[in-house]
């Protein structure tokens, strides 16, 4: 990345061999975990109900049907990849649909709590196929979001000297299922500011959770130069908090800003599969015409990583909801960044944040760092529901199927 020219940024690279680390490549002490993650372990270990309103499931918001969108050439990307692996890595990147670890992701810099194969231990050809398995499972987008934010990780590490938590290819890789018979299959990608799950029950897709982050966000020389990040979600987010009259920014406000201060981080992000999250701000049925349009562009943003077929109905599913979507803002009234914005409904929480510098000087949030989420609550995280109806309908009876613990 000696291509950079710092000088010609709108940021500046944290200086770590100024700073107090915990050891050369790392920044802290992997230690600071200790507590949290055998918490989350706990959590899973206790089963997943999914995220929530208010403690209940919503039952029937999802149904098993066709949609005559092929998913053959994401299956063949797939085990072209196991077929790659030597056996001990084959096996190690295999997981049931439903095994724990796939619940324990997290966009933590740090190694721990990992699952499947790390991509730094791939070869040349294994790699080329992981990426050809992005082309075919998202859109232009999703595929140029992956890259990007692969990039961004690479570029701290190279100038902080913090190869251990950042890097291209500091990343890990499982299978979900198996992707050559007739039951629920996908993969999932963990790491540092990149977790996907992506799941196939028939032909439908459920790619929650979804955790995107970059820091920074914009970059204006070397080899990726004009390279920006979430500016759609920024953008859009607040062209509908600006189309809000003052009476309706009151409702839509949760908090403001003060001295830079926002929220500790998403409340949809790692380990929160039971959260209970209450609709807070604005419902769209009090928003005009023109306003619930901008909130459907919004929406269209994050459906947009999946390819077009399965975006549309993506789309489609949440704007059966739109009467029941609520938008929620936190930031200066004037809609200045740094802020936050939630989207919520039945079927949907998406949610978007200026975060703290972490590999960049400065103290507080900017649109410099970005962390952004994407939930299915009421139980189809993980496509986890559908996986439920397509056991009841063709293995087991209801009553079998409701007590199926997770393994």
């Amino acid at each position: 990345m000696s291509d950079i020219d710092v000088a010609k940024e709108t940021w500046s690279p944290r200086l770590f061999a100024r700073e107090e680390i915990f050891a050369p490549g790392q920044k802290f002490d992997p230690r600071r975990y200790d507590q949290r993650f055998p918490e989350a372990e706990a959590k899973v270990r206790a089963g997943f109900r999914g995220l929530t309103s208010n403690g209940d499931v919503v039952p029937g918001l999802f149904q098993l049907r066709p949609t005559g969108s092929s998913l053959e050439h994401v299956r063949r990307a797939l085990i072209a990849i196991l077929e790659s692996l030597e056996p001990t890595r084959n096996s190690q990147a295999q997981l049931a649909i439903d095994e724990p670890a796939v619940h324990l992701w997290h966009g933590f810099f740090t190694r721990r709590l990992r699952h499947g194969v790390a991509l730094e231990d791939m070869n040349a050809e294994q790699l080329h196929l992981v990426e050809a398995l992005f082309e075919v499972s998202l859109s232009a987008k999703g595929v140029r979001t992956v890259s990007d934010i692969r990039y961004t990780s690479q570029l701290i590490a190279d100038l902080t000297g913090l190869f251990v938590d950042f890097g291209e290819n500091v990343y890990w890789f499982s299978v979900l299922g198996d992707p050559t018979g007739s039951e629920p299959w996908g993969w999932q990608i963990d790491g540092h500011h990149l977790n996907l799950t992506f799941v196939v029950v028939g032909d439908q897709v459920v790619m929650t959770p979804m955790f995107l982050g970059a820091e920074p966000t914009a970059i204006a020389t070397g080899p990726r130069a004009g390279l920006r990040m979430f500016d759609a979600e920024y953008n859009d987010g607040l062209a509908v908090f600006k189309s809000l009259t003052g009476t309706q920014r009151s409702v839509a406000l949760i908090g403001e800003a003060l001295s830079g201060v926002l929220t500790a981080d998403v409340a949809a992000g790692p380990f929160q599969d039971n959260a209970e999250i209450p609709y807070t701000g604005i419902s769209a049925s009090d928003l005009n015409d023109e306003q619930r349009v901008l909130l459907t562009r919004l929406i269209g943003d994050y459906t947009a990583y999946l390819p077009s077929d399965h975006a549309a109905l993506r789309q489609d599913e949440i704007a059966g909801h739109l009467d029941d979507t609520h938008f929620a803002w936190i930031g200066s009234v004037d809609a200045r960044p740094p802020f936050y914005f939630r989207v919520h409904s039945p079927v949907v929480i998406i949610e978007y944040e200026h975060i703290y510098p972490v590999g960049l000087l400065g103290e507080d949030p900017s649109p410099n760092h970005v962390h952004t989420v994407v939930r299915t609550p009421n139980g189809n995280d993980y496509g986890r529901e559908l996986i439920r109806l397509h056991r009841e309908r063709f293995h087991r009876s209801p009553e079998q199927v409701a007590r199926r613990p997770l393994r």
